[in-house]
């Protein structure tokens, strides 16, 4: 018999969860009764009988019989394995020399929890739940007031761009502006001149 820490594939799960009581050997189980009764009288232990049993010969969980979990992922009694259907070869899935372990409450945390209740499951899945829309909410708070930032500075990216143009139109109207006042320098210039012009002629009639 090859025994040792076999390590079938994990069910996906966001933490470990060890349960003191959690084990394939139920003991006191009685299969088929009432679930409410069920828990009330043997807790998660009964819930696990649901599923558990010997996936040879088909036995279910009682007092004073082992079960082992093979490397492959099948669980069979201590009646099968000493039977030899999990020696050589698994009997469900024909591989070759499967390792086994028996299933109790020795087992590795990553095992135990392939016969965790789903109720223990649904409180991790609501306890996540808390922490996500805790996390999420925390998300949100952020994303509003970086679009706040983002609004402002769209704002101000379309005031610098109005003032940029408005600049543009200012420096425009100066450069025609100056232009203008050049040429009115320049007809200035050449009213002086003509007036001069005439002052000059009339001062030499006057002379005469």
């Amino acid at each position: 018999m090859n025994v040792c820490a076999c390590r079938p594939p994990r069910l996906p799960s966001p933490r470990t969860v060890v349960r003191s009581d959690v084990e394939a050997r139920i003991e006191d189980a009685q299969y088929g009764a009432e679930r409410e009764e069920d828990r009330r009288r043997y807790g998660h232990r009964a819930e696990m009988s649901n599923f558990v049993h010997c996936m040879v010969c088909f036995v279910f969980p009682s007092e004073g019989v082992k079960f082992y979990l093979s490397s492959c992922g099948h669980i069979a009694c201590v009646k099968c394995v000493q039977k030899g259907s999990m020696t050589l070869s698994c009997k469900v899935c024909l591989k070759d020399n499967p390792q086994i372990l028996e299933i109790n409450r020795n087992l590795k945390p990553e095992l135990r929890e392939l016969f965790t209740p789903l109720d223990d499951f649904s409180k991790i899945v609501h306890e996540i739940g808390q922490v996500l829309d805790f996390q999420d909410a925390q998300r949100q708070h952020l994303m509003r007031h970086l679009q706040t930032k983002n609004n402002t500075f769209d704002k101000m990216q379309e005031f610098c761009k109005e003032e940029m143009k408005k600049k543009t139109q200012y420096k425009e109207a100066l450069m025609r502006a100056k232009v203008e006042y050049k040429k009115k320098c320049d007809e200035i210039q050449e009213l002086k001149s003509k007036l001069n012009k005439m002052e000059r002629c009339s001062s030499k009639y006057v002379s005469i």
